[in-house]
């Protein structure tokens, strides 16, 4: 795609963002406040390749975007999120926000709390700013004002058509000739209740396609399209694929796992790996120890062993032989977990890095405020999980682990700081310009050829 098509696609895809945000206030009675139509009208704000600066002739840049997306069918749960309907003061949602957290200091009931604070109206604004297509659409601006040569995405839960409507941005997700086909359609014993490797396996072979899901996910049972998954794409013009294989976790309610993608610079003949892994969730250190099994821990085999590499087994014998990426939703936030972070700290005796080592020591220690955050989040009284109403999320959770012949170039989306807690309560995701509970990484590296 040159700068002609990639510009028409640009305007087409804000026209449509736009038209978007305006259809649902229809539907729903409504009207967008003047702010909110700003908001809409905004494009994201990303650097261009030349402020990286001038590359040497034996290396280039790569542009990787990584973003947990926040699958359609996970969506509907109550975010707090700005009020676009009405004009309404900084001081208005702070008391909202204000009013969740002191309730769930106090202990309090948190279904008086929504009988208190729910509204028609807010459910009414839940529902236009978490819209998937209007989100999904403002995604696609993200990726086409950046462009990216290789994405990674989790919790995907709509795959068919960002296969379609990435492709028409120059993008590619599958061996050649191949195409994604959803295994609740297509594969054997999908319905069952346990995991089942050798099946699982042999239908991602099958497939091709660069994509793991979840299978039988709380995504899909909620009512998403599909079950949400790791996927990776490349830009065609840049990169050719030339392998792509999948790691299984343990599970034994579902299978589930990472991807793996080779491929080839086109230009310049080098070939890189990039991974793509969503960790397990949940602030306890029950889920911390899950999170480190995932990483440190073996696999299982095609034969349904525990015989396969662990995720850092996986990694790093792609990183000996070359360039190497693990793009991740590592559910834990140096700072705040701490074992995974020392697991990740560890692989620099191998000459590999990760994105977050300038801000942290290996204790997880903070040593530059103010730190970046890759999510910064709270429910209200709309979501159906009482326990996590006014609980705060905020971190660098989201993270890419790199090898030697890498390095860090510049962040081309700078990455979301707050100095106090209290200054990112005023900036909770999801919103209208980040369509998601995560921010997107985007990072400029540069790769030795």
């Amino acid at each position: 795609m040159d700068a002609q098509q990639q510009q028409e696609e640009l305007k087409t895809l804000q026209e449509k963002y736009q038209a978007r945000a305006e259809a649902l206030g229809a539907e729903l009675g409504v009207r967008l406040s003047e702010t909110a139509k700003q908001e809409t009208s905004a494009l994201p704000f990303v650097r261009s390749r030349d402020s990286a600066g001038t590359q040497p002739s034996d290396a280039c840049l790569v542009r990787v975007l990584q973003w947990n997306i926040l699958a359609g069918g996970l969506s509907n749960d109550g975010f707090l999120v700005r009020n676009i309907l009405r004009e309404t003061s900084d001081k208005d949602f702070q008391t909202v926000v204000e009013q969740v957290v002191k309730a769930r200091e106090n202990g309090e009931d948190m279904q008086v709390l929504k009988e208190k604070l729910a509204s028609p109206e807010s459910s009414v604004n839940h529902s236009i700013v978490l819209d998937w297509s209007l989100r999904w659409t403002r995604m696609q601006l993200y990726i086409a004002v950046a462009v990216p040569d290789i994405i990674t995405m989790q919790e995907m839960d709509h795959m068919c058509q960002a296969e379609q409507d990435l492709g028409r941005l120059g993008y590619d997700c599958a061996l050649p000739g191949r195409r994604y086909c959803a295994a609740h359609d297509n594969m054997e014993n999908y319905m069952s209740n346990r995991a089942d490797p050798p099946t699982f396996f042999k239908h991602l072979t099958q497939t091709g396609a660069a994509f793991v899901p979840k299978t039988n996910s709380q995504c899909r049972l909620l009512g998403g399209g599909d079950d949400d998954g790791v996927a990776v794409f490349w830009r065609r013009d840049v990169f050719e694929v030339a392998r792509v294989e999948f790691l299984v976790y343990e599970d034994a309610k579902r299978n589930q796992g990472a991807v793996r993608v080779r491929l080839r610079h086109r230009a310049k003949g080098t070939e890189m790996s990039v991974i793509c892994a969503h960790l397990n969730s949940g602030s306890s250190a029950k889920d911390e120890q899950k999170r480190l099994h995932q990483w440190c821990d073996g696999s299982l085999s095609q034969d349904g062993g525990r015989t396969g590499p662990s995720l850092k087994e996986w990694f790093t014998e792609s990183a000996e032989s070359i360039p190497t990426l693990c793009c991740m939703d590592s559910n834990s936030a140096p700072g705040q977990q701490f074992e995974l972070w020392k697991e990740l700290c560890c692989l620099s005796a191998e000459g590999a890095d990760n994105l977050w080592t300038g801000y942290y020591d290996a204790e997880g220690r903070n040593t530059e405020a103010p730190a970046p955050v890759t999510t910064n989040k709270m429910r209200g009284p709309l979501s159906g999980q009482p326990k996590k109403i006014g609980e705060h999320a905020c971190g660098a959770i989201d993270n890419i682990v790199f090898s030697k012949h890498l390095a860090v170039a510049q962040f081309a989306w700078k990455p979301l700081t707050y100095a106090t807690e209290e200054e990112a309560l005023e900036d909770l995701l999801p919103s209208l310009n980040v369509p998601s509970d995560h921010m997107p990484v985007i990072v400029d590296f540069k790769l030795d050829v």
